[in-house]
Formats: C-alpha cells, structure tokens, sequence
C-alpha cells in the first residue's frame, strides 16, 4: 500500500485497509454472524451490544500486541479461528434445549475469547504493512477503526435480515438452527484445510 506522509493521511488509508480486511475475510464474517444469530434483537439489542463490545475490546487487546512485537502470532492462529466459529455456532444450536447457553456471561466470555484470536488473526494485515515507527500509533487506530467499521457493516446488514424474517414461523428453525449448521459445517472444513497447511 502507498506510504502516506501524514498521521490524518496515514489514518485514513489504515480505515479503508481495515474495512477491506473485515470485507474479504470470510472467516471473521461468519464469526460475528455466530455471534448475533443466536440473539433475539428486538428484545436483547442490549446483550448484543455487550457480546460486539467484548469482541472488540479482545481482538483490539491483541491486534495492537502483536502489531507492537509484544506477543508473536502462532501457526495455530488461522485454524483456531475457524475453531471458534464452529463453537460458536454450536452453541447457537443449543440455546432453546440447553438454558446455560444463553447466558449473558456465556456470551460475553465466549466474545472476549475468541476475540484475543481474531486479533492475533488481524495483525498480520498490519505486520505485512511495514508501517514505520513514526506513524504507527496513527495505522493501528485506522486500521481498528475500519475493523468496526467494517463490523458493524456486518451487524447491520444481519439487522435488516433478522427484522425482515424474524415473525415468520420456520426462523429459528430455516435461519438460526440450519445457519448454525451450515456454519459448523463450513468452519469445520475451514478447521482442516489450515491444520494440513503448517502440518
């Protein structure tokens, strides 16, 4: 990418890296989608905001170590991920048999968690930039400002999607049970494919 000669410059150029970071990255698309199928918006828009709140806080928490040098970004990194989505998704699966799988704590821990690896996940973006010293500060606030950009993108268009079909009878069943299915099964195959890459 074009290096910018200013911090504003610098941070701008980081904002449209993060939101086409987020955009093209199938695995962290389908994450946040785990992470809100199971919620029934239009009663618990508050648990909503604090499951995204604790993913944000994880995967900035190593997005901005692993930038820095603090903590390396390990081989199992990509295959976790794909772990976490299947997880998450098989929770979803749960939540109207199995009461303690809708349990706020649940979800917040299950969002901070596994956002800690997303962020490992995220910073290779930034590694691979080589941003100098100087303006790093001002890449790395871009950079995660375009990730939630590019998150609430997401979440957004999810929005729209759960309001337009939420009513119908066959929702938790066609969209929320077989979504979760589908994703276990995608993730699963994600899971596989990374471990055979480093193995």
């Amino acid at each position: 990418m074009p290096k910018p000669d200013s911090g504003a410059q610098m941070l701008l150029s980081f904002i449209r890296l993060g939101i086409e970071h987020i955009g093209s990255g199938a695995d962290h698309i389908a994450f946040v989608i785990c992470l809100v199928l199971g919620i029934a918006l239009a009663q618990s828009w508050k648990t909503l905001l604090i499951t995204i709140t604790a993913f944000t806080l994880g995967h900035s928490i190593t997005l901005i170590a692993a930038t820095l040098g603090w903590v390396g970004s390990p081989a199992w990194v990509e295959p976790a991920i794909a772990a976490s989505i299947a997880v998450t998704a098989a929770l979803n699966l749960f939540k109207r048999t199995v009461s303690w799988t809708e349990s706020v704590t649940l979800k917040i821990a299950v969002a901070a968690s596994f956002g800690l690896v997303h962020g490992l996940g995220f910073s290779g973006a930034m590694q691979e930039a080589q941003v100098a010293p100087s303006v790093l500060p001002w890449a790395l606030a871009g950079f995660n400002m375009g990730v939630e950009i590019g998150q609430l993108a997401i979440i957004g268009a999810w929005s729209l999607i759960y309001f337009a079909l939420n009513s119908w009878s066959g929702y938790q069943r066609w969209i929320v049970q077989y979504g979760s299915v589908l994703l276990v099964v995608l993730s699963s195959y994600w899971f596989f494919e990374r471990l055979g890459a480093f193995a």
